[in-house]
Parts: C-alpha cells; structure tokens; sequence
C-alpha cells in the first residue's frame, strides 16, 4: 500500500503540472477528480466500518468425522461503493485440541448487495469444530487505504463417531432379554421364585416367611430369605481423556458400543461426569437419540476425571446386570471391581501403553485394552 500512496502523489503532482501547461477546462476537472478522490475514498473506509456486516453459519449442525462441512459467511453492504478487495481471516479448531488453526479468503465486495462467500472444513476427531471469523480487512479499489471492520460472528459443528458396524445375531442376544433368571449371591430380596438362605426363625421374621415343611421336619421354624433378581438392564459409564488422539478413540468406541446396544432394541442409560463434577445420567432409545446424545456430551463433558469418575457411577449403575465402562486410563481399581460384584463389568481401556494383561485376577470384570487410533469392534465380543 505504501507504493500505491507514493505512485498516487506523483499522479496529483502530474496532473496538476498536467493543468499549469495546458489550462483548460478538461485539465480542470482531471486536477481535480485526481486530488479529491483519496477523500472520497477515505470517506468510504469510515462508514464501511458500520454499514458492512458479516454473518457466518453452517449449514449443518452436526457431521462425521472426515466429512466435509460446508461453511457460509453472508456479506452485507449497505453502502453504494465497491470496494475491490475483501480480506477475511478465519480461525478454526477443535474444542477438544490445543492448536488452532487459521486461513484467509479474499474477495470482491459489490455495492448494496449481500453476497455469500463458502468454504469447507472437516475434522480428523471427534470433537465440536468452531470456526469464526478472526478479522476482515478491507481495501479500496486502488489499495489506498483500508479498514479493519468487527466482526464477532462463529458458528460450531459437533464432530461425530463415523457410523457404527453391524453384529452378529449371538452377540446381540447376549443382551436381549428385559429380564433376567441371575440372582445376587451375596445379598437377599424380595423374589420368591429363588431362595437365597434358610435360618432358624427370628422374632419379627414374616410369618409368610416360614418354611413350614421344613420346620416340620426339624421340630423348629426355619425362615426363608428370598433372593435378590438382577436387573438385566445396561449401563454405560464413559470417561473421556484430555488428549485428543485418545478421546477420539473413546467416542469411537462408544458409538460401536452403543449401537451395538441398540440393535437388541435395548434401551440403556449413559453416564458422564459434567463441568460441575456432577454426573449425568442420560437415557438412550434409539440412534436418533444417541446422536442428540452425543451432542450433548461434548457439551457438557469433563475431560480427565479418572478414576474419579468410575467410584462416583458406582451408586448410579448399581443394579445393572450388564455394565460397559469405557475410558482412557490404565487401570480399574480394586475397589471398584469388588463393589460391583453383582455386575458383569467390560471395561475398554483406551491406552497408550497397554498393561499385558494385569487384570487377569478380576471375576466380574472383562477388559479389553486398545492404543489410540486403532479401534476395532472385536473388543466387544471379548
């Protein structure tokens, strides 16, 4: 800009040494179309600054990962000047990464009209993209001057799980059934298909409690304790890492999970810890719930809560015949697995350095380890 102010003077000066040595009238009003036009520019620059807007939106609220996204920005001028040159930095990332990532478009902006600039972008990971817009600059038509015009206008898109893969009919009926024959085989209920303990009678014991034939025979009352049915609903406790590259993974993991679930037409509750350290629990019915559902984690979930997180389900997910923990760590602890004896636990450890099979000891509890990037659906049939 700086030559085109240089060579500018030299074209005033011109034209007025043009007007000295031939005075005239058409000299005239070059002289002076020459020397007024930076005003008339100038001028233009100042009211562009509140007279041009920008909107950006997506046309999407939600895509796959690797999916292309096509981005629009609606420019709005209300003036009646053309301007020749539109610069419009964009700023990108993933809310779930560090870096970000940015690119500039140029264009021309046209008088009173609203025009509608596109681009695309796509993400590698799960995660939300946000895009907005970082600065606009724009030129006149000979690149005098410029103007640098607001403009706080973004818009996010939830990356998701690619679709998730198809299972074999055994494998879905494994979690078919609303009900379940298993019995607790440490606590008593109230089911009295299945008796859980007989010991002699106790003063306030039921009398419909008693075992009367038995008692018979052993010349006492004998009571009888019912055992306790497990539920054989499905839980799944997710816990989503700081890293990218391994979240990633998680959310795969929880898509194939989760539409596994669905395919035995079995709804299932999900819990995640929140920004509030509060865990949710969120109700999943079919896929188009799971992808509101989705939307709604990366909202709201918090990022390396292990193993907090896993101790704070326990009190939500008790009772569930079936639970699937997914998560980025390394380990599920002792105490986690013994106070879910009740409960057939697969734990899907997504990490970096894989342990070699250190959970061998653990009866409820099968895990399945896998590094980042490298989902396969075979876990789940472990």
């Amino acid at each position: 800009m700086i030559i085109n102010k240089i060579l500018y003077i030299c074209l005033i000066i011109i034209s007025i040494l043009f007007y000295i040595l031939f005075t005239g009238s058409l000299s005239f009003y070059i002289m002076v179309f020459v020397i007024a036009l930076p005003f008339i520019l100038k001028f233009a620059m100042l009211i562009s600054r509140y007279c041009i807007k920008f909107d950006m939106k997506s046309e999407t609220r939600a895509a796959e990962k690797n999916e292309k996204c096509r981005i629009d920005i609606n420019i709005r001028n209300k003036t009646p000047f053309p301007f020749a040159n539109c610069n419009v930095r964009i700023n990108y990332k993933n809310k779930f990464a560090d870096n970000v990532n940015d690119m500039e478009i140029s264009v021309p902006v046209h008088p009173l009209t609203t025009e509608t600039l596109s681009f695309y972008l796509s993400s590698d990971y799960c995660g939300i993209l946000s895009v907005s817009i970082e600065s606009v600059r724009i030129y006149d038509f000979i690149k005098l001057f410029s103007c640098k015009i607001k403009s706080e206008s973004h818009s996010e898109i939830y990356i998701l799980p690619n679709a998730a893969v198809s299972y074999t009919d055994s494998v879905m009926r494994t979690i078919s059934s609303d009900e379940s024959d298993a019995f607790s085989k440490h606590r008593a209920g109230d089911d009295p298909s299945e008796i859980f303990d007989l010991n002699d009678y106790l003063p306030g014991d039921k009398l419909s409690r008693i075992h009367w034939n038995l008692s018979s025979r052993q010349n006492k009352l004998i009571t009888k304790y019912y055992s306790q049915g497990i539920n054989s609903s499905v839980a799944v406790v997710i816990d989503v890492s700081y890293d990218i590259y391994v979240s990633d993974t998680v959310f795969d993991v929880l898509s194939a999970v989760s539409m596994f679930i669905l395919s035995g037409e079995n709804p299932f509750k999900l819990y995640i810890m929140d920004k509030e350290n509060r865990i949710q629990e969120l109700e999943i019915t079919d896929s188009e719930s799971l992808s509101e559902t989705f939307m709604h984690i990366l909202d709201n979930v918090k990022t390396g809560t292990f193993p907090e997180m896993i101790r704070k389900a326990e009190a939500f997910v008790e009772g569930n015949s079936k639970v699937y923990f997914i998560s980025y760590g390394n380990e599920v602890p002792d105490d986690v697995a013994s106070g879910w004896a009740e409960t057939e636990i697969s734990a899907i450890l997504v990490n970096k350095e894989l342990s070699q099979g250190k959970y061998s000891e653990l009866e409820n509890v099968k895990i399945s380890e896998i590094p980042p990037g490298k989902y396969d659906e075979k876990i789940l049939l472990m």
